[in-house]
């Protein structure tokens, strides 16, 4: 899964995730056009702040959320899917897998 653009708030997000090994998190650019003038990339404050990968932004029944593949620990013993709900483009509340 590649960088995910989502509409939310009167802005575009694009969620990428960037860094070597284990030290993958997500990060997010916006823009008030969906085609340009994307500010610079701002890191997601997700729970444990641990390695993630493939994230996306999304709104289900007037809730944001964001949902990503992850580690629970620090090095690859298993990878889980979580989902937070969200309080603002950059942040996220706490995670369930």
């Amino acid at each position: 899964m590649g960088p995910g653009n989502r509409a939310g708030n009167d802005r575009y997000h694009i969620s990428f995730t960037a860094d070597r090994s284990s030290a993958h998190r997500m990060y997010v650019i916006s823009s008030t056009r969906a085609d340009g003038g994307y500010a610079v990339e701002r890191k997601l404050a997700l729970p444990d702040d641990k390695w993630a990968i493939d994230g996306t932004l999304f709104t289900f029944a007037g809730k944001r959320w964001f949902v990503w593949s992850g580690w629970a620990g620090d090095s690859n013993n298993e990878q889980n899917p979580y989902l937070a709900s969200r309080t603002a483009a950059c942040s996220a509340r706490t995670a369930t897998r």
